[in-house]
């Protein structure tokens, strides 16, 4: 039951149920996103205002974008929710990126998977993580941990590749349309 879940700081494999019932696997590394959708269930806490869009919108669409992947779970809902689309899921994170393709390999899914970051422009811009391995909001804006009422860690700072997202589909044309 979701009151005894919430009570276990389980770190794993688990399956995820959706409404249309499929279902997909992911770990859980002992983040927030992944301890909520154990506890109680996909977007029923995390992000429960926007899940159900995301979910209808998969259904219907060919091509999917997961920016800021994390460990996947947008890009997991999306492929469950529609097999056929092609979903491509971008995270520049090398922690953070490690996860998400333990988590589609486990899948078996074809998600297309970029270690870069979307941005309004392409080349190479400082990435501002959180220290926490199992932080959810790394940015390249300098201002968005720092100005976080809720945040009181430390910030790791590395370099990363950015593109364009019309810049990847111009390179890509015969994957990204």
């Amino acid at each position: 039951s979701p009151s005894i879940r919430s009570r276990v700081n389980y770190r794993g494999k688990f399956k995820v149920k959706l409404s249309n019932n499929s279902s997909f696997k992911m770990i859980n590394y002992g983040g927030i996103i992944e301890s909520k959708t154990f506890s109680y269930g996909l977007f029923n806490t995390w992000e429960g205002d926007v899940g159900w869009i995301w979910n209808d919108l998969c259904k219907i669409s060919q091509v999917i974008f997961d920016v800021g992947a994390h460990t996947g779970i947008y890009g997991l809902v999306a492929k469950a929710e529609n097999k056929k689309s092609k979903v491509y899921a971008f995270e520049p994170s090398p922690g953070s990126f490690r996860k998400l393709k333990t988590n589609v390999e486990l899948n078996n899914y074809d998600i297309i998977l970029e270690q870069f970051a979307v941005s309004n422009s392409t080349g190479a811009k400082i990435f501002y993580d959180e220290a926490d391995e199992n932080g959810t909001s790394g940015s390249l804006s300098v201002d968005k941990l720092k100005n976080a009422s809720w945040y009181k860690g430390g910030v790791v700072e590395y370099n990363v590749q950015t593109l364009k997202l019309c810049d990847y589909i111009e390179k890509k044309p015969n994957n990204a349309t």
